[in-house]
């Protein structure tokens, strides 16, 4: 069965990867003369493909294509967790005096299915991964910010708009403008970065691997692809060890490796949360090897890739101790020193250094679940404080619990990554992909179900609008799935 579904899942993919690049007019023709004449103007749209994305209006993108692939590979993909799905328990009560915890006492996949999930996994990948990019320009800002820190300037201090001079009155502008006219590859780079007047927001580790790229193959979109797929790949792997180690099925894997939100998110889009994400399942291997340096290394390079992590402190607290948190601390504030001295005027340059990530927190809003409705009745500044206040209040609740099993402790994760995605104000799908790893460890409906609708923020880029009713629709859907699940979690709290 998940030779049949696998195979199910790599021609959707390979359909998608066709999609992407634009299935040409001599294919589009033969469409036309077969399907029904409803279906025309789809395959014009399906005709253009994403190749050109940047040369053509939204409304010209074949979103309502894209959106139907990714649905068939979710539908394939819950078919194939299903498969896999071990038996459950319903209700027990454990010594502890906790009951409606579901326990595995019977897995219906064998260990011999391992490989063909990793295969599988890494064939879906390899299929989109030289396509264009699908509705994302992300990696267009890795390229050059990597290329900038790799010259010995800051991203951080200089946002992209200022090599844009003509003629350039500063050092700094004519060097950048020097990058960014290196080739027509570097033009087309550029021009595809977002927000140019943003200097860089992304961490420490994360801009260090975007120098390493720029240092090998400057301007080249392969190339970071590639460094994404390796952190990846790796993660998968990691997460088969994780499980062995947690006495659960190996086949559980499958659910990250076969996700299609996590395929599309790094494969095709080339999403830096992959290197957060490979880093933080190391810090939870090292929390179940009980080794504190380990847990330090692992948790503080997941923060330095992507802050997301910062909000986990309460599960890695009770391993590393006070003096582990502040170790943490003091390594990420250093980890920014080399960049505060390469052309910021030292230390006096601090404030601009995080003038980006002051903007991010500051303008940015998409797809919000709870906030918007927090937002609506209280306003942006009291809203914002608010559900600041409620993140922090659970990260206290849970800091209580000293987390006695690595299944509790991957529970927790999840309440802690979901509660932060439903208070934030931006939640684009690449966020979510933060929470499928655990859900190999503790599977959640509601989560899995956010993972496929999350996807229907897409439609935003129909004509560069958020869709508010299918917003709703999505996190209200969700919602729902939470509130039914609420009493299994409870016991996390303590007495």
């Amino acid at each position: 069965m998940l030779l049949f579904l696998g195979c199910s899942m790599l021609s959707v993919y390979a359909l998608m990867a066709w999609t992407a690049a634009g299935i040409g007019e001599r294919s589009a023709a033969v469409l036309r003369s077969i399907l029904p004449h409803f279906l025309h103007p789809t395959i014009g749209r399906w005709e253009n493909g994403f190749a050109r994305f940047y040369d053509l209006p939204n409304s010209a993108v074949p979103i309502g294509t894209f959106l139907a692939l990714l649905a068939a590979a979710f539908v394939l993909y819950v078919a194939a967790v299903h498969v896999i799905a071990p038996s459950v328990k319903r209700r027990i009560r454990r010594r502890s005096g906790y009951d409606d915890i579901p326990v595995v006492v019977k897995s219906r996949d064998r260990s011999d299915s391992l490989k063909l999930i990793l295969v599988f996994g890494v064939a879906f990948r390899l299929v989109l991964f030289p396509t264009p990019l699908i509705l994302e320009n992300d990696l267009y800002r890795y390229l050059w910010e990597g290329k900038v820190a790799a010259a010995g300037i800051s991203p951080y201090a200089h946002a992209p708009r200022e090599a844009l001079c003509d003629p350039c009155e500063t050092d700094v502008g004519l060097r950048l403008s020097g990058l960014r006219s290196e080739s027509s590859q570097s033009e087309a780079v550029f021009g595809r970065i977002g927000r140019k007047d943003v200097p860089a927001v992304y961490p420490p580790v994360s801009m260090g691997f975007f120098s390493l790229v720029a240092a090998i193959r400057p301007d080249s979109e392969l190339a970071m692809k590639g460094l994404i797929f390796g952190f990846d790949v790796a993660t998968m792997i990691l997460l088969a060890v994780i499980l062995k180690a947690m006495n659960r099925p190996p086949g559980a894997v499958l659910i990250y490796a076969w996700s299609p939100l996590v395929i599309k998110e790094f494969a095709n889009s080339g999403h830096l949360d992959a290197i957060g994400i490979f880093f933080l399942m190391l810090a939870f291997w090292f929390w179940i090897r009980r080794s504190r340096f380990g847990v330090i290394a692992g948790w503080t390079g997941s923060i330095l890739s992507k802050y997301f992590a910062v909000v986990l402190a309460p599960i890695f607290w009770r391993r590393i101790g006070v003096t582990g948190l502040i170790a943490a601390g003091i390594v990420s504030v250093l980890s920014f020193v080399p960049f505060l001295l390469m052309d910021t005027g030292g230390m006096a340059g601090i404030s601009n250094t995080f003038s980006g990530f002051v903007t991010f927190g500051r303008e940015w809003k998409f797809n919000a679940g709870l906030f918007r409705i927090i937002e609506f009745v209280v306003g942006t500044p009291t809203a914002k404080f608010i559900v600041t206040a409620v993140i922090l209040g659970l990260m206290a609740l849970l800091a209580r619990n000293r987390f006695d099993s690595p299944r509790r402790a991957a529970q927790a994760v999840l309440i802690l990554l979901f509660a932060s995605l439903a208070l934030s104000p931006i939640v684009n799908p690449w966020y979510v992909t933060w929470i499928v790893p655990f859900l190999c460890l503790t599977i959640s409906p509601a989560m899995l179900a956010l993972t496929a609708l999350v996807n229907v923020s897409y439609t935003g880029f129909i004509d560069s609008r958020e869709i508010l009713c299918l917003t709703a629709l999505e996190w209200g859907i969700v919602l729902l799935l939470v509130i039914r699940e609420i009493r299994r979690w409870r016991y996390l709290f303590g007495p």
